[in-house]
């Protein structure tokens, strides 16, 4: 059951009905802000690799196809995080788009050819969506009170 309370501005002028998080919820909103950040994080590292073997040591691609496969779990895992945390439709609409990308990018390796040249765009678009996602993730329930025991009914 979802419930409200209500919480005075400092200016003590209006009122405003905030949503109350369990502790569950407010765990798994820090795990999705924590994989949303380690999300982006894996993709820039992905970029210096390929700039390391592009223009140092050729042999460093085993590290990018690996760090690649290491990333494919995280929006999986921030997906069900969005849904513990029960965050807007938004943000779980977006993780479940950043899981599609994900096996896009594992498509658009095997086919190779052209395809192949959609992969780095769509690590672009991986990189400005998580980015997205990260930069709002800590607006969510901010400033919602926790229930706890005493507090609230369990």
């Amino acid at each position: 059951m979802v419930t409200a309370v209500e919480q005075t501005s400092r200016t003590g002028n209006d009122v405003q009905m905030l949503p109350v998080q369990t502790q569950t919820e407010r765990y798994a909103g820090i795990v999705f802000r924590f994989l949303a950040t380690l999300f982006v994080a894996g993709i820039a590292l992905q970029f210096f690799i390929v700039g390391v073997a592009l223009f140092v040591d050729g042999a460093r691609w085993n590290l990018h196809q690996m760090v690649g496969h290491g990333l494919g779990i995280v929006p999986l895992l921030m997906l069900g995080a969005s849904l513990l945390a029960r965050l807007p439709l938004t943000a779980r609409l977006l993780s479940a788009l950043l899981l599609v990308q994900v096996v896009m990018q594992q498509v658009t390796v095997s086919i190779g050819d052209w395809a192949g040249a959609f992969h780095p765009l769509n690590a672009i678009l991986m990189f400005a969506i998580g980015l997205h996602v990260r930069r709002n993730s800590g607006r969510v329930h901010a400033n919602a009170p926790v229930q706890t025991e005493q507090n609230g009914s369990w």
